[in-house]
C-alpha cells in the first residue's frame, strides 16, 4: 500500500517534471517565436527604411533630373534670346544698308536734278 502510494507519487512527481518540461519548451517555443516576431519585425523596418531611402534617392534623382531639364530649357532661352539679337542686329544692319543705300540714292538723284536745273 506505502509501496504503490510512493509510486503514485512518483509518478505524479515525474508527470509535473514532464509538464513542467512541457511548459518550459512551451515557454522556449514562445520566446523564439517572439524572437522570430522581433527579428521579422526588425527585417520589415530594414526592408521599410531600404524602401524609403530608395524613395529618397528616387526623389533626389527626379529633382536633379527637374533641375537639369530647368538648366538645358535656360540655356535654350538664352540660345533663343542670343539668336533673337543676332537676327535683330541682322535686321538693324540690313535697315541700315538700306537706309544709307537709299540716302545715296537719294543724293545721287539730287544731285542729278541739280544738274538738270544747271542746264
Amino acid at each position: 500500500m506505502l509501496l504503490l502510494l510512493l509510486l503514485l507519487l512518483l509518478l505524479l512527481l515525474l508527470l509535473l517534471l514532464l509538464l513542467l518540461l512541457l511548459l518550459l519548451l512551451l515557454l522556449l517555443l514562445l520566446l523564439l517565436l517572439l524572437l522570430q516576431l522581433l527579428l521579422l519585425l526588425l527585417l520589415l523596418l530594414l526592408l521599410l527604411l531600404l524602401l524609403l531611402l530608395l524613395l529618397l534617392l528616387l526623389l533626389l534623382l527626379l529633382l536633379l533630373l527637374l533641375l537639369l531639364l530647368l538648366l538645358l530649357l535656360l540655356l535654350l532661352l538664352l540660345l533663343l534670346l542670343l539668336l533673337l539679337l543676332l537676327l535683330l542686329l541682322l535686321l538693324l544692319l540690313l535697315l541700315l544698308l538700306l537706309l544709307l543705300q537709299l540716302h545715296h540714292h537719294h543724293q545721287h538723284h539730287h544731285h542729278h536734278h541739280h544738274h538738270h536745273r544747271s542746264q
